[in-house]
């Protein structure tokens, strides 16, 4: 959830909670930034999907 909030193209994240656990963890996605390495290797994973048109 940290890298969707972080795209351009995302307008909104629906993320479900089955508990108030859940929540908490969901909300805790916004307190801490993802390292490059990380957003490096996100995007390398995400490149055939890129191709083929699924994502941006």
């Amino acid at each position: 959830m940290n890298w969707l909030i972080n795209q351009e193209v995302v307008t909104a994240v629906i993320a479900g909670a089955q508990n108030p656990h859940h929540v908490e963890e969901n909300v805790g996605c916004i307190t801490w930034e993802l390292t490059q390495d990380i957003e490096t290797r996100i995007s390398e994973i995400l490149a055939p999907y890129k191709a083929d048109g699924i994502f941006g």
